[in-house]
């Protein structure tokens, strides 16, 4: 459980892991994640809640 906050995780030949460090690289909940690959960077875009729980923002973020 990362509180249901979004995570990448690649698989390393026997176990998955964290990309990136820490699990949650969204800030607090996320919803409708996407990915797309665009001229070999991934990108991750998705829905994600104000601090205050009353709006939805988009946020998208690439792997460097």
């Amino acid at each position: 459980n990362h509180d249901n906050k979004l995570t990448v995780m690649s698989f390393n030949g026997s176990a998955w892991v964290n990309v990136g460090g820490d699990a949650g690289i969204s800030e607090g909940l996320a919803d409708r994640p996407q990915l797309a690959i665009c001229s070999g960077t991934p990108y991750v875009a998705f829905a994600t809640k104000s601090a205050d729980d009353t709006d939805w923002h988009l946020s998208v973020m690439k792997y460097d």
